[in-house]
């Protein structure tokens, strides 16, 4: 688990702000291409794009050759911008691609270079990043470097105190945690471990995140290094409620479960222990993972052993055994191991002997790395089931090599002990009694060591815990303290700021009330001298408004009979004219019928500005059809709304209902064919929608495009330009014309009120 910290740690950091998306990637070209940016911002968003690259979650063999990219694009624009403050995170994009490479020598060279230029920019996250990468080159099985590590991870936490890096934050204190953990002699390192993950704890509680479970069994088993069961208990079940809420179906989970079940057979508490070793063991086979299987058959194996439960033992070694192949080194070992234990306990010689030679067989060819694994447990099995065939030369034998194992690659005291008490059994069974007395005494004397060792580190541990939450109680005190005497010199400078306060609120109160009494004695005369005023501008404005009604109508009236008369004219002069001519003057009188239509309408209401589009647009298609023989072969259907237009706005639309639904009946049709034609006119958010359409023959979409149309298209488009409208056309299903325009005029003459009052004269 901890060779994992810092890969997923410096994921979090460069992908915490950007989306695994295309989108991501199109916002950083659109900063690198815009010339209006700093060089420097296009220099760092070729490298944050490159490290996006390197850092993707789910990586493909592209992902490095773009990477490289980005890196020759911030190294070109670092020099044709001149932006040499870029270097330090060039440096370590480039150290980034070759650690990708396996070039590590390379890799951390060049990151050190990146960290020269970066310590100038003390606070940069690109330190930081820098700061952990050199931290991921050191070895942590190494004391020196691990301290070294730890170093860089501190300083890497200044870099990272904005607001958006508290997710980083939080995974670095357990970083650090994790860290110290591995130290675990060191009761000095337990407790900056306990603190680390604290602070881990409260940082991610900061903003919401509550899924720390990793972080709880991590300090269950710490507080179960100093002795401390009952707390390190306490965590593993806080661990085990959180994941469970959390659903948790991971690794994280079943090593939670096999943490609680150590955690109880330290507590000699078998029963719950083989509850949860059972749990961890049914996750890790559902995620297939065999080194936790095995880890955990092992312990199982323990438990049963202790509780000489036998017959759940052989079931769960079958089971186990039957889930792998055979030819399964790991397999091999583990289960002949734990199959040879069970056979000797149950006294099985047979089925014993069988085993011990297939372990025999398979150890004599076992490198190193199967040794350090296995060796001592194989061989001590080996030299229980010959203790128990009394087959005492090869037990002393394997012992001797179970012994040599041990020595070479785990010589704790607890090891020692066990091998001495085995050669005491051994002599024991043998009769050799003088070894067997020299041997219990070996093993008594290595158990009363463990014993003053174990509680003198019991003592060191709970000295340090005991230290550090002195510690923390000073130094809680001591703030509170500081908390105390602020708040009471910040009463005193209140209470001073609100005397000072009280004073000057009363003068300036009075010098207000002066003024204010002053300002009104005016207000008041200069109230009753505009009232006078008002007065007198209402009553001319009255005047002026009548006036200017009655001209209005007066205006309309005659532009209206005026109007008539030229259609009257038109009219004699139809009747010596044929064919073009004949048309041409009939369509102008209906186009002068329009207009004099909205003049009759506008003085026959009292609102002299206001057409009524219902009232006007019914009237139109009443006189269209009494002038055109239509013999009922087409039918009109009028959608019109209720709306209230300007004047200047429906002359303009009237015109072009008058073209369009004129050019329908007389072209639309052919032959006195029988058809429909529709006008709908609404309003829709301050827009006049007006819709004339006829389900003939369609309107040739070439004519609307020529450059010199028809006189009936071109007064429809120039009208509608005149009105700041947009006009369309479609033929889909016969002919529809449709006009998008505004309600209220574009300009309307504003009267100057101001200008108005002053060219009045003052009462006398």
């Amino acid at each position: 688990m901890k060779n994992f910290i810092f890969i997923w740690l410096m994921l979090g950091i460069v992908l915490q702000g950007l989306a695994q998306s295309k989108g991501t990637i199109d916002s950083l070209n659109r900063v690198i291409n815009d010339s209006h940016n700093r060089p420097e911002s296009r220099v760092l968003a070729c490298v944050v794009q490159g490290e996006y690259y390197i850092n993707k979650p789910v990586k493909t063999p592209k992902d490095l050759d773009s990477a490289s990219v980005a890196l020759k694009k911030a190294q070109y624009l670092k020099t044709t911008l001149n932006a040499p403050s870029t270097a330090g995170e060039i440096l370590f994009l480039a150290a980034l691609i070759s650690k990708r490479k396996d070039l590590k020598e390379e890799g951390n060279r060049l990151n050190d270079q990146a960290l020269t230029f970066l310590k100038k920019k003390p606070g940069s996250d690109f330190l930081g990043r820098a700061l952990l990468e050199k931290g991921d080159y050191l070895n942590i099985d190494d004391s020196v470097q691990l301290k070294q590590k730890i170093k860089l991870l501190n300083e890497a936490m200044s870099c990272f105190q904005n607001a958006k890096f508290i997710k980083t934050r939080a995974g670095l204190w357990k970083s650090i945690g994790d860290l110290y953990g591995i130290s675990r002699s060191d009761p000095g390192n337990l407790a900056l471990a306990l603190e680390a993950y604290q602070r881990s704890m409260n940082t991610y509680f900061s903003y919401g995140y509550r899924n720390v479970q990793d972080i709880y069994v991590e300090m269950s088993g710490i507080y179960r290094d100093l002795g401390n069961d009952k707390e390190g208990l306490h965590y593993c079940l806080m661990a085990i409620q959180t994941a469970e809420r959390a659903r948790d179906s991971s690794m994280t989970m079943c090593q939670i479960y096999n943490t609680a079940g150590m955690q109880y057979c330290q507590l000699l508490d078998y029963a719950n222990a083989k509850k949860y070793w059972l749990k961890s063991l049914k996750l890790a086979e559902k995620l297939n993972d065999k080194g936790a299987i095995f880890n955990l058959t092992v312990n199982l194996y323990t438990a049963y052993r202790h509780d000489n439960e036998y017959g759940k033992l052989k079931q769960l070694l079958d089971r186990i055994h039957s889930r792998f192949p055979e030819n399964d080194l790991q397999n091999q070992y583990v289960s002949g191991t734990l199959y040879l234990g069970y056979y000797t306990d149950i006294k099985d010689l047979v089925n014993g002997k069988k085993y011990s030679m297939q372990l025999i067989k398979l150890i004599s060819t076992a490198n190193e790395g199967i040794l350090r694994h296995i060796g001592q447990e194989t061989y001590s099995a080996i030299a229980d089931y010959y203790t128990l065939a009394s087959d005492f030369n090869n037990a002393y034998k394997y012992w001797k090599l179970a012994y040599s194992t041990m020595m070479r690659f785990d010589n704790r005291m607890s090891n020692k002990a066990g091998a001495f008490h085995a050669h005491f059994k051994i002599d024991t069974a043998s009769h050799n009694m003088r070894s067997a007395i020299s041997y219990l005494v070996r093993y008594a004397k290595l158990r009363d060591t463990m014993y003053t060792v174990s509680k003198a580190e019991q003592e060191a541990n709970l000295r340090v815990l005991y230290d550090t939450k002195e510690k923390e109680y000073e130094l809680a005190e001591s703030k509170q303290k500081i908390h105390m005497l602020t708040q009471n010199e910040q009463l005193q400078r209140a209470n001073l700021k609100q005397a000072v306060l009280m004073r000057n609120i009363t003068i300036a109160f009075t010098i207000i009330v002066i003024i204010v009494s002053a300002l009104l004695l005016r207000m008041v005369i200069l109230r009753k001298k505009a009232m006078r005023k008002i007065a007198r501008t209402n009553s001319l404005l009255e005047k002026l408004v009548s006036e200017k009604e009655w001209l209005l109508r007066e205006i309309h009236h005659r532009v209206k009979n005026n109007l008539h008369t030229i259609i009257c004219l038109l009219e004699s002069q139809a009747t010596y004219l044929e064919k073009d001519a004949l048309k041409a003057i009939d369509d102008s009188r209906h186009r002068i019928y329009a207009m004099s239509l909205i003049h009759q309408k506008l003085y026959e209401n009292d609102d002299v500005k206001t057409i009524d589009m219902n009232d006007y647009v019914t009237s139109l298609i009443h006189y269209l059809q009494d002038c055109y023989d239509l013999k009922n072969n087409i039918t009109f259907h009028l959608e019109i709304a209720p709306v209230l237009i300007d004047a200047s706005i429906a002359i303009p639309i009237g015109l072009i209902i008058n073209e369009a639904v004129t050019n329908a009946i007389k072209y639309a049709f052919p032959k006195n064919a029988a058809g429909r034609i529709s006008i709908k006119l609404y309003e829709d958010r301050e827009k006049i929608i007006v819709i004339v359409a006829d389900n003939g023959i369609g309107i040739n979409m070439e004519l609307i495009n020529k450059p010199a149309p028809s006189m009936g298209l071109r007064l429809i488009k120039g009208l509608c330009d005149d009105i700041g409208g947009k006009i369309s056309f479609n033929n889909d299903t016969g002919t529809e014309i449709k006009l998008i325009c505004n309600r209220i005029p574009a300009e309307e003459e504003v009267i100057n009120m101001q200008e108005l009052l002053n060219n009045i004269p003052d009462a006398t």
